[in-house]
């Protein structure tokens, strides 16, 4: 496991000064059971963006909060619900640089995945769907001009150097002197 939760949640601890064992726990799970709160609001925007229809995405977030054993998890368990909420963060990113391909979006989807493979690496299986989606939607556009090769190029790269960024930045292990 990576620190892209804990290290930001004992950062955390040390700027408010808590010190006592209890209240360190009584957080630590409440910032986890609100990281899965938030999540659910990218998996209703997520569904709203996918089906464009409010009901599917709300009954999609209640099926999401209301499963009774990631509710569980959601309270206690500092290792998969973060990975969860922001695994739902991302494919929420992912269908945006899809919908607005900006340079913007790639750079903010690839430090995001970079935060979610600071977690697990198992996030890094986002980039193969999001290298084939970006294929398809390029190669389905009709005569392209070679600007668009090179801008195709450029948010590539932009989406590469954030992603690195994001892993570099919240994954210490991978410092050179930590």
């Amino acid at each position: 496991y990576g620190v892209g939760f804990t290290l930001p949640l004992y950062a955390f601890e040390k700027v408010l000064n808590i010190k006592s064992e209890s209240t360190v726990y009584i957080v630590r799970h409440g910032v986890t059971h609100f990281l899965f709160i938030c999540s659910s609001f990218f998996i209703y925007l997520l569904c709203l963006g996918l089906f464009k229809n409010k009901w599917i995405g709300w009954t999609t977030q209640l099926f999401y909060l209301f499963m009774p054993i990631i509710w569980a998890h959601s309270f206690f368990n500092p290792k998969d619900i973060p990975f969860m909420a922001l695994f739902a963060v991302n494919l929420y990113l992912l269908f945006r640089t899809q919908q607005v391909p900006s340079k913007k979006m790639y750079l903010l989807f690839g430090f995001f995945l970079g935060y979610l493979v600071s977690f697990r690496m198992m996030g890094i299986i986002l980039i193969p769907l999001f290298l084939l989606l970006n294929s398809l939607a390029f190669f389905s556009i009709p005569n392209k001009k070679p600007i668009t090769y090179r801008l195709f190029l450029v948010k590539h790269a932009l989406f590469l150097m954030a992603f690195i960024i994001g892993v570099l930045f919240l994954w210490p292990f991978l410092w050179e002197s930590p």
